[in-house]
């Protein structure tokens, strides 16, 4: 049970189980800080904004507005909201993705997916997750070279939904 009283309830998991099924054109919702901005004149986020530590997002099937994902759930105060941070948006079959070093000699493939993953505050919360196809699909850290390829990739596909001031 969700303890945190400025989540509004709507967005509490409250025993809601995981959804493992997107639609295609489902979107998804992401924060990001006042600082890279959104280039100039486009909807498009500099990559620089793509932090791929801890990647999360908000579903757009379980949200009512693409700023229940500035709500933070788990703030050790639960009282955080980030009034003033941009809101980014990603169709899901956007980040479902092969990524492959750029080393010829190199042919591990890296595939990016992103999964439910709510939490009791946070029902339409998704995580990026990161599998090497070739080590039997486990979960890995991928090197620097992937996630800057990752990143310059979804700073190309975002969408800003929300700016965040200057």
């Amino acid at each position: 049970m969700c303890s945190n009283s400025t989540v509004p309830s709507y967005l509490h998991q409250n025993g809601r189980p995981i959804v493992p099924d997107f639609e295609p054109t489902e979107l998804l919702f992401r924060r990001y800080p006042k600082e890279p901005l959104v280039l100039p004149g486009t909807s498009q986020i500099s990559s620089s904004a793509i932090c791929l530590r801890e990647d999360s997002y908000n579903r757009e099937l379980f949200s009512q507005a693409p700023t229940d994902v500035l709500y933070d759930e788990i703030q050790a105060n639960n009282t955080h909201y980030y009034a003033d941070w941009g809101i980014v948006a990603f169709q899901h079959t956007q980040l479902e993705r092969v990524y492959v070093p750029s080393d010829p000699k190199d042919s591990r493939r890296f595939r990016a997916s992103v999964v439910h993953a709510p939490n009791e505050c946070m029902y339409p919360h998704c995580q990026q997750e990161v599998t090497e196809e070739t080590a039997g699909g486990r979960k890995v850290e991928p090197p620097k070279s992937i996630k800057l390829k990752m990143r310059n990739y979804m700073g190309d596909v975002c969408k800003a939904v929300k700016n965040a001031p200057l």
